[in-house]
């Protein structure tokens, strides 16, 4: 499941249990409309994630690439098993410091 709030002039998205395909079908219409908005910040809090499935990463990436560079997109609270398979995606670009 996920959610999505305002914190900080960021978009902030949780994230929780595992990141795959159903979830983000589930959330698709939620994170389109958001995206549609092209938010100046995107924050995908990844703090209640136990684990993310390459396909749901690839749906979720797949969304983001319609931004075209028009939002800072980053990645929190990644757990070091959620940033492995980031590492293994490609995708640790994101990641807040």
């Amino acid at each position: 499941m996920s959610q999505h709030a305002k914190v900080d002039s960021a978009d902030v998205i949780r994230f929780s249990g595992t990141l795959d395909a159903p979830q983000m079908v589930r959330m698709k219409s939620r994170l389109t409309r958001l995206l549609n908005r092209h938010p100046r910040r995107l924050l995908l809090d990844f703090g209640a994630t136990e684990q993310v499935n390459l396909a749901g990463l690839g749906i979720l990436v797949d969304r983001l690439r319609r931004l075209n560079g028009h939002s800072e997109i980053l990645f929190s609270n990644v757990s070091p098993r959620v940033h492995r398979t980031l590492v293994r995606a490609g995708v640790n670009g994101f990641l807040a410091s």
